[in-house]
């Protein structure tokens, strides 16, 4: 009797957590590592295909202006990361999204296709991307809204130990 209570208990949060949170993890995405520099996902959402591509590039390859940034997401030092993202791009159906480089300029060490999942939140489509190691570890989160680049928010460790949103950038169109 008490597992089946428990049983009951689990369903039921997984029920509420699943009304409030759709990930797209259960329509038909695949992970591709293309080239060194290139992670992928792909899939379908509300039946239109969608491909979120971020490619990274050696720190050495960064155009200048970027290599003089101090802070760095995805390390622990004041060293500059090994490598660096260069672009992201997500398209939805006929759609592409190119996003500005304000939308990643400071993006150090992305983790690859296994750190990447589309979900849809509602009307908004959410694009996560981890990236770093240990205590320099974050998850971008980039959200789409009419086929718009609306914000992007970053999930880091805080001093209290806690991972949560520690800064935000809206974009206006």
């Amino acid at each position: 009797m008490h597992r089946r209570k428990i049983g009951i208990i689990i369903s039921v949060l997984l029920l509420q957590i699943a009304t409030f949170y759709t990930p797209i993890a259960n329509a038909e995405i695949n992970f591709i590592r293309e080239s060194w520099g290139t992670s992928r996902i792909y899939g379908k959402i509300d039946e239109k295909k969608f491909d979120f591509r971020v490619i990274s590039v050696p720190f050495s390859e960064l155009p200048t202006e970027r290599k003089s940034l101090k802070n760095w997401r995805g390390i622990d030092s004041y060293d500059p990361p090994e490598f660096a993202i260069s672009s992201v791009t997500f398209q939805l159906g006929d759609t592409i999204i190119v996003f500005p480089v304000s939308a990643y300029h400071d993006l150090g060490i992305p983790g690859g296709p296994y750190g990447m999942k589309v979900e849809k939140k509602g009307q908004k489509i959410l694009l996560n991307l981890k990236g770093g190691d240990g205590a320099g570890s974050y998850t971008s989160i980039f959200i789409i809204e009419n086929t718009k680049l609306i914000e992007r928010q970053i999930k880091e460790f805080t001093p209290d130990g806690e991972y949560n949103v520690t800064e935000t950038i809206k974009f206006n169109h």
